[in-house]
């Protein structure tokens, strides 16, 4: 009996992103399981520790202004990359990452508020614009004086550079769900923060994140288990009698 490397190697590979697979479906299922284990909070009656609460955006100072559609909000998130090409290798790469808030208050029925760590948080929000300028197609006038406040430029050596665009930006009276760990400081006021634990901030309803999560559990087992019993087909293929 001996063994055929190749097979082993290959089995061993394949097991690895497998087990990633059930791990992150294991993740997605706690997620999922803590969402529907933490009962809402009104923001007035938030105290320290783990807690769910709901309400409309407010700012905590002056507005912001998004980069691109030029929106009165509270965060915005302005991302550009740009496709690169290394030899036969194609991938996507950060030119622009911009994130900003002026500070984020949670109000909700009662007219209370709570403030909420934004930038330190998970956050799940559908963007609100995307773009795309490339090879015979140029960037928008808009989109060419946004890249350029940026020291950018669409336009490459001889061509058009491939880019992609999304903005994301939260607008006073936007509906969010944020989970995650309070702690009131010395003014009196509650401050949401990661705390070391699960922190979510999104503007999907409770209903619609808890379906996604179990939608990623599903996918993650179902795609951990097949390639699970690939990776040992593999390693039985490789012993040789």
């Amino acid at each position: 009996m001996y063994f055929q490397p190749g097979f082993l190697i290959a089995g061993g590979v394949i097991l690895l992103i497998a087990l990633a697979f059930l791990w992150w479906g294991r993740s997605s299922m706690l997620k999922a399981k803590r969402i529907e284990d933490t009962p809402t909070t009104p923001c007035r009656n938030v105290r320290d520790g783990f807690v769910e609460v709901k309400g409309r955006v407010k700012g905590k100072t002056g507005l912001l202004t998004s980069p691109l559609a030029k929106v009165q909000c509270v965060y915005y998130r302005f991302h550009v990359e740009e496709q690169v090409r290394r030899g036969k290798n194609t991938y996507w790469e950060t030119r622009i990452d911009d994130k900003q808030c002026c500070g984020l208050l949670i109000e909700d029925a009662s007219q209370a508020h709570v403030e909420v760590n934004l930038l330190a948080a998970d956050l799940i929000l559908k963007p609100d614009a995307h773009a795309k300028s490339g090879f015979l197609k140029d960037a928008t006038p808009e989109l060419e004086a946004t890249l350029s406040s940026y020291g950018h430029s669409s336009q490459g050596f001889l061509f058009n550079r491939t880019l992609r665009y999304t903005e994301t930006y939260l607008e006073v009276g936007d509906e969010m769900y944020v989970l995650g760990t309070a702690q009131h400081d010395g003014g009196g006021g509650a401050v949401i923060d990661k705390g070391g634990d699960l922190f979510i901030v999104s503007d999907q309803s409770e209903e619609q994140l808890t379906r996604s999560f179990h939608n990623k559990k599903l996918g993650g087992f179902i795609t951990g288990g097949v390639l699970g019993a690939v990776a040992l087909a593999l390693c039985a293929m490789s012993v040789v009698r």
